[in-house]
């Protein structure tokens, strides 16, 4: 009898939020300016995550 073979690795979980989201939310109620420029930068960076997405 042979052991069974190891069920594979189920598939990495995708990250659902942006860190830079986050921050910039809560910095748009602290420090506006610098909420607004880290809600830009997560912007730009889900927009270019899900270019790649499509693209792949």
């Amino acid at each position: 009898m042979t052991s069974p073979s190891p069920s594979p690795a189920p598939p990495r979980m995708t990250e659902r939020w942006s860190v830079f989201a986050v921050v910039g939310f809560v910095c748009a109620w602290l420090l506006p300016p610098a909420g607004l420029a880290c809600s830009i930068v997560a912007l730009a960076r889900i927009a270019a995550a899900m270019h790649c997405t499509v693209a792949a």
